[in-house]
């Protein structure tokens, strides 16, 4: 039997409706984004970074190469790298995780990634605050320790308010850990370098993010909520050591050439 026109024409008008929403949607974030004035590179200028302009050979910007290989580089990407992936793909399976595996209503999804966003975005005005105060690498330390933490626990929550509050705690320690990252990284870089190394650090994030997402999803459908856990888990822990284990040897290095020049 042939395919039903009727149907077709439909599903080709929806098609065709959700593509325009989202060029309209794409053109409007355009749009807001190049209404941003003055230009966030023209600010950055105003603040001088003489030890960078010194440890620079020449004006022209440094290969990213060169600019990963910078102190204190690789752990906020690592950072970034997994606090993004590990929060973007469990917000992605939570639907599936709350209906499917707690057979709980589809409504009770609303509230849980309701308290999700919250935790991403609810306490962005005091949390660069925190992480002046506490330090960067504490905070990546301890911004990848919540996202662990709250992935992991959702193995024995079981009321919607608990699991509601796993997913505040991941999105909470989602932003600790990313906006220390990318401090750390705008302050490794000059003005015209750092697109070039942000950019980099947005594009491995979502890059990572999906292709947690996707495996993610396989492992959960093949093997259940346990494997999902144990991957996402994995992937904020293993970070989150490398970068405590990495700021104790610098503590002991700085701390060894004072003692050294004294």
């Amino acid at each position: 039997m042939g395919a039903d026109p009727v149907a077709y024409a439909s599903r080709a008008r929806l098609a065709a409706i959700e593509v325009l929403r989202s060029g309209r949607n794409h053109a409007l974030g355009l749009v807001l984004a190049f209404a941003v004035r003055p230009d966030p590179r023209t600010i950055a200028k105003t603040f001088p970074q003489p030890e960078l302009e010194l440890a620079r050979e020449s004006a022209e910007p440094a290969s990213l190469a060169t600019l990963i290989k910078q102190p204190g580089v690789v752990p906020a990407l690592l950072a970034v790298f997994a606090s993004f992936s590990v929060m973007a793909s469990v917000m992605v399976l939570t639907g599936h995780l709350v209906v499917v595996e707690r057979s709980f209503e589809s409504d009770a999804v609303f509230p849980i990634l309701a308290a999700h966003i919250v935790g991403m975005f609810g306490l962005v005005l005091v949390v660069g605050d925190l992480i002046d105060r506490i330090g960067r690498r504490p905070a990546l330390v301890g911004g990848l320790a919540i996202v662990a933490a709250s992935v992991l626990s959702l193995g024995w929550l079981e009321s919607v308010v608990a699991i509601g509050f796993a997913l505040f705690g991941l999105g909470l320690g989602w932003i600790v850990a990313y906006v220390a990252g990318s401090a750390e990284l705008v302050d490794r870089t000059r003005p015209i370098e750092r697109g070039k190394l942000l950019g980099f650090g947005d594009l491995g994030a979502s890059f990572l993010a999906a292709c947690l997402a996707l495996l993610g999803g396989f492992l959960l459908s093949e093997f259940g909520p346990v494997a999902l856990r144990l991957l996402t888990g994995c992937a904020a822990l293993l970070p989150m050591l490398w970068i405590a284990r990495d700021a104790m040897g610098s503590g002991f290095r700085e701390a060894a050439g004072t003692l050294r020049s004294r």
